[in-house]
């Protein structure tokens, strides 16, 4: 019995999918395509906003714009397979985006809604 699998791990293949729906979701975000809803704390009114690219880098970096001299650690992504009931984050002090790999995550509309929900919902968001 081989000590591998020769089409790679189930931890990899899902990684893969999570990886993918990411992709997807910054190709959804540069054709403006996804919307979210935040609620102003103070008077509980909604409003929808478009998801732009630069509230993608801030989640992830807290900077809103790529520095000219580059981000310094560059950003990074890791791979959470561990706590499911936990949320997607960033570490904007070392730049890193932590996904998910758990089986809601691999649908791509249920990825979409959880990315844009932790990103509208961080704490300081807007704030940075």
């Amino acid at each position: 019995m081989p000590l591998f699998s020769p089409h790679g791990s189930n931890k990899r293949m899902s990684e893969e999918a999570v990886s993918f729906n990411f992709s997807t979701y910054l190709g959804d975000v540069a054709r403006r395509k996804i919307r979210g809803t935040i609620e102003d704390i103070n008077t509980g009114e909604k409003s929808e906003v478009l998801i732009t690219a630069s509230m993608v880098l801030q989640f992830i970096t807290g900077s809103t714009h790529i520095p000219p001299i580059g981000f310094n650690p560059k950003p990074t992504v890791q791979f959470s397979h561990e706590a499911p009931g936990r949320k997607m984050s960033a570490n904007t002090c070392s730049n890193m985006l932590t996904l998910l790999v758990t089986s809601p995550y691999l649908n791509y509309e249920l990825f979409k809604t959880e990315f844009t929900s932790c990103l509208l919902e961080s704490p300081g968001f807007g704030n940075v």
